[in-house]
């Protein structure tokens, strides 16, 4: 290793740490001796060398002295991986800027071990850390790896698998795998069974990826007894047999596996695990929420979002809708998508908590954004209403120019300009474009008719949505059976936002039918809250007298989709993805993380 990376990953070291961690690299990688090598790393680490204390959460993260005393030190044998203080250090380390801790850091709070909550907001902030850094951040594994380490090898392949520090890159990690694999590393082949299975830097033989699942499954590898389960639950390699995929999912979760927590408390929630009396498949509440619990509080965000939806629907556990929410806001905070769109309901509706409409638009950006369409219709009905306040203040000086020479240049020139030029200006007031192309070309056109903006025409926002086409995605308190005001149920939201786009009318189309209904037309009683002060904008009295002011959009949220990233390792990822996300009961989220079966637990 480099100096001037050997002080990059130190962080202002002494020459005597820097002495200490050549010094234990060498040990490491020419005398393959483990006990010299890790104690010049902790008395380096003890000198300030940040390198060298994630170094020492390495060793502790792979039990790296297993079986080997320590006599010089005094210090307890390490017996087995101590997750708990290895994240404890790499935490110390990544906040000081070392790559090493990050990239380590990235993949344990996607996936999770024992003792360690994952939490993907902390791995999305160590994969940005580290993609900073470039190939530099995990230099030392790179080193290591060539020399024979199989722990840095699984590492390595880890990286160029889930593209941390370096780009993706399957063959690499395939590479990388077989090396680790060949010497018995349990979690490398794992990700060898996973890449034999997805074809992914070799060819596509998922029998061979059963075989090495197996041979991970054998030292009780819980991710590759996991994976097995899998396999049987999609009949690849092996015949379909749910039982067989259940009794695989309860082994892997008794060594360790969240997943497979989650996965069993969706087989209890559709009875496919449980049988009544007869012997007939049966739905079991209290386990399949006692499985949900567990992974929860491990940090699995699909478990949260599950758990969440049995505190709503008292499924197997107390109806709560506070505590509904709770577990929604956990699973929203690491980007689960469904859970943003779930906890967006729940604040514009004041379900389980007081209602707070602007917070309620927050999330459902972000569920937009995650590609839930349901959050985008419902984010519809707000960006028309907005987008027309301005709109109409500038496209009325069209309709007031053909009557009137009084129109100040300053309205009146925008119609000088080629049709083409004045969508583009006006784009940017649908800056999103959660509005379709074709939806908001219609919108400008009516807003600028003479015909359309006269104020005894539309006075209630309702019915212009409905004039529009929108009504179905504007969410009122009689859409249901419920007892109007009294709705608490996230599903017959959802229900409201089951449909299409209506064809998009032309303006005379409008023009008429407003013409028609003129006489009939009465200001609503109440309006929804969510539009009260934007629909006030839209009556325009004096459209000379009013400065049109367009305040600048909100940056987009830019946390990287977790929802959309997942594969379809298992027929229930590709299930249940947005579209009935909100059946009674809900149904479950599916269950695979990113290049889901990757991970160790």
């Amino acid at each position: 290793m480099d100096t001037c990376t050997l002080k990059t990953q130190c962080n202002r070291p002494t020459l005597r740490s820097l002495v200490r961690v050549q010094l234990g690299t060498q040990a490491l990688t020419h005398e393959k001796d483990v006990v010299k090598a890790r104690r010049y790393f902790q008395r380096a680490s003890e000198e300030g060398c940040v390198l060298a204390l994630a170094l020492c959460a390495f060793f502790r993260e792979f039990g790296l002295e297993k079986g080997i005393s320590d006599t010089a030190s005094l210090k307890p044998v390490i017996e087995r991986e101590d997750y708990q203080e290895a994240e404890r250090l790499y935490m110390t380390a990544a906040a000081q800027g070392c790559g090493v801790a990050q990239a380590r850091l990235a993949f344990l709070k996607t996936h999770g071990r024992p003792g360690i909550v994952i939490d993907l907001s902390v791995a999305e902030q160590m994969r940005k850390l580290c993609a900073a850094q470039g190939a530099t951040a995990i230099r030392w594994l790179q080193l290591v790896a060539s020399s024979g380490l199989a722990s840095a090898q699984f590492c390595l392949a880890l990286c160029y698998y889930n593209g941390i520090a370096v780009p993706e890159n399957d063959v690499e990690a395939f590479h990388w795998c077989v090396k680790a694999a060949d010497q018995g590393h349990a979690g490398a082949q794992n990700v060898l069974g996973n890449l034999y299975t997805e074809g992914s830097g070799c060819a596509k033989d998922p029998v061979q990826g059963l075989r090495w699942y197996i041979r991970g499954a054998e030292q009780r590898e819980a991710a590759a007894i996991y994976n097995i389960g899998t396999l049987f639950e999609r009949g690849v390699a092996v015949a379909h047999d749910e039982r067989q995929a259940f009794g695989w999912y309860l082994r892997a979760a008794r060594y360790g596996s969240i997943n497979a927590q989650n996965v069993i408390g969706i087989f209890y929630e559709q009875g496919i695990a449980g049988t009544d009396e007869n012997g007939d498949l049966s739905q079991n509440p209290t386990r399949a929420a006692d499985h949900y619990r567990i992974a929860a509080e491990s940090g699995h965000p699909h478990a949260q979002y599950n758990l969440a939806r049995c505190h709503h629907d008292g499924f197997g556990v107390l109806k709560s809708n506070i505590l509904a929410l709770e577990w929604f806001q956990r699973a929203a905070l690491q980007g689960h998508a469904l859970s943003q769109f779930s906890m967006a309901i729940c604040l514009e509706r004041g379900i389980g908590t007081i209602q707070d409409v602007e917070k309620a638009k927050e999330q459902y950006w972000r569920a937009a954004e995650n590609e839930i369409a349901e959050a985008a219709k419902r984010l519809a009905t707000y960006t028309v209403l907005e987008y027309l306040t301005p709109a109409r203040v500038l496209l009325f000086a069209r309709a007031r120019t053909a009557a009137s020479k009084t129109c100040t240049p300053s309205l009146a020139g925008i119609w000088s300009l080629p049709p083409e030029l004045i969508d583009y200006i006006l784009t940017f007031l649908n800056p999103r474009q959660i509005v379709p192309p074709n939806v908001a070309r219609s919108l400008r056109q009516i807003a600028g008719d003479r015909r359309t903006l006269s104020t005894n025409r539309l006075r209630s926002k309702d019915h212009l949505l409905r004039v529009l086409g929108m009504e179905a995605f504007a969410i009122h308190n009689g859409d249901c059976e419920c007892a109007p005001g009294q709705c608490s149920r996230i599903s017959h939201v959802v229900e409201t936002l089951d449909g299409d786009w209506a064809p998009i009318r032309t303006v005379e189309e409008v023009a008429a039918e407003l013409k028609e209904e003129e006489r009939d037309i009465r200001p609503m009683e109440s309006d929804s809250p969510l539009m009260i002060d934007t629909y006030d904008a839209l009556v325009v009295e004096d459209p000379e007298a009013l400065t049109p002011t367009i305040a600048s959009a909100a940056e987009p949220w830019s946390h990287q989709s977790f929802y959309s990233s997942y594969n379809s390792s298992s027929p229930s990822s590709s299930t249940n993805a947005s579209t009935s996300i909100m059946a009674s009961p809900i149904s479950p989220a599916p269950y695979p993380f990113p290049k889901g079966s990757s991970g160790n637990r």
